[in-house]
């Protein structure tokens, strides 16, 4: 920047030999007239039949202004009075009013930024703090809302964003803050719509955050939906994002009257014979890993099918392979996304990979199988072995910033017992992270 500008003073020197005398006569000539004369200063009378170029003489009236522009600003505010004698000097000396507004507001910018920074200090922008704010911008030739809009756009949705993050990281509701940064930016002159948009990006990842806290124990309440309708609507999420947390929501009802025994019921498709009163409550694409227990050591085939769950078994059938389980010869199991695990006495496991990898057919499987074994008490226990106290969900949603552990999405995010509760692992915030869904599929696959 430096050799920039010596380069162009060298250029001038060769090319405008004259322009640093001329400037500081013209400079020199305005100043006495402006003295001598006062409120009857002409501009044309005073340079009467001097001979001088365009360029210079702008140079010499724009320095003029600038002084007493600083002069004005010496206090850090600029007086009702000195901003009548700023208009009547850039009046006599007819500064053009594209010039004067530029020069203004480079004044006014630096004045701002200092005042907004001290003002958005505490997070609050109080009456007084405003005040000032307008009086700057107003001497920079804008409105408040102009000169926020003009120049710190950023830096006023940067604190926005960083109060908004600050306030729900402590707690606090959501909607709460939202109306108070709505009352600060007030302040500022900016819209409520100008504050939600620029908050939106931690709205949404709030509101995963609430919806990661729901699906935990794949029970939904009808306060945990209820908030995050009212998330939805207050803080206007795009149609893509509603779209995905209604689809979030859909399964997560379908889960809660699974989790309560209410099971789905549907036609038993062709193909599939029932006993008589048998009810299905499942029907879908699947691949039953076979294992069998060699001499050469265990192998694994696999046996791409149709799986169905009913009241009383689950029914594979393929053209490689076909078999029933009924409940009552499951002597162990065990279950993920998508995924389904039993075991027959004296018998090695068997794996179930579900097309669909939803939460669903698992939990309907673990629903049918308490209901026929009249086991819903100790299953509930069990299920609440599992489930992760909130504080803990809390640190570990910290840790990870609401991003998945390994890939770092921000979306369909689940926490994780990184060992499983089924192999002794605990509910301690060292063994649970936060995981994508496809993450989490992946990690299933590997167990």
């Amino acid at each position: 920047m430096a050799f920039g500008k010596w380069v162009k003073q060298c250029f001038e020197s060769v090319v405008d030999p004259d322009k640093e005398n001329e400037v500081a006569e013209l400079t020199q000539l305005l100043q006495a007239g402006i003295k001598e004369r006062k409120r009857s200063f002409v501009l044309a009378e005073v340079l009467q039949d001097r001979v001088y170029k365009q360029r210079h003489l702008d140079q010499a009236r724009n320095g003029i202004y600038q002084r007493y522009l600083a002069r004005a600003w010496a206090d850090g505010r600029v007086q009702e009075s000195e901003l009548e004698i700023l208009s009547w000097v850039s009046k006599c000396l007819d500064i053009p009013p594209q010039t004067l507004r530029a020069i203004n507001l480079e004044t006014a910018r630096p004045k701002f930024a200092e005042a907004l920074a001290k003002a958005m200090d505490d997070g609050i922008i109080s009456d007084l703090e405003a005040a000032e704010l307008t009086e700057i911008a107003r001497a920079g030739g804008l409105s408040l809302p102009n000169f926020v809009e003009k120049f710190f756009h950023i830096e006023g949705e940067q604190f926005l964003r960083g109060i908004f993050a600050a306030a729900i990281a402590d707690d606090h509701s959501a909607v709460d803050v939202l109306e108070q940064l709505v009352a600060t930016a007030a302040k500022l002159g900016l819209s409520r719509k100008v504050v939600v948009e620029a908050i939106r990006p931690q709205a949404v990842q709030y509101i995963e955050h609430v919806l990661a806290d729901a699906k935990e124990d794949d029970i939904l309440t009808s306060q945990e939906e209820s908030t995050i309708r009212q998330l939805i609507e207050t803080f206007e999420l795009p149609i893509a994002v509603q779209v995905y947390i209604d689809e979030e929501l859909r399964e997560l009802r379908l889960l809660t009257d699974i989790k309560n025994g209410k099971l789905p019921s549907i036609a038993a498709p062709p193909g599939v014979n029932l006993k008589a009163g048998e009810l299905m409550h499942y029907h879908g694409d699947a691949v039953w890993q076979f294992l069998r227990l060699l001499k050469s050591g265990p192998d694994i085939t696999e046996h791409p099918g149709v799986l169905a769950i009913t009241d009383s078994r689950l029914i594979f059938r393929s053209l490689t392979r076909s078999g029933a389980f009924g409940f009552g010869t499951i002597v162990a199991h065990d279950s993920s996304r998508g995924v389904i695990e039993v075991q027959r006495q004296a018998k090695p496991v068997q794996r179930f990979i579900c097309h669909d990898q939803s939460r669903i057919p698992a939990a309907i499987f673990l629903s049918a199988l308490r209901m026929a074994n009249q086991t819903l008490t100790s299953q509930d226990d069990k299920r609440r072995s599992r489930h992760i106290p909130r504080d803990i969900r809390q640190r570990v949603w910290q840790r990870y910033s609401g991003r998945c552990a390994e890939c770092n999405a921000g979306e369909y995010l689940e926490f994780d017992h990184i060992v499983p509760v089924a192999k002794g692992g605990s509910n301690s915030d060292v063994n649970v992270q936060l995981l994508c869904r496809n993450c989490n599929l992946k990690k299933s696959d590997k167990i």
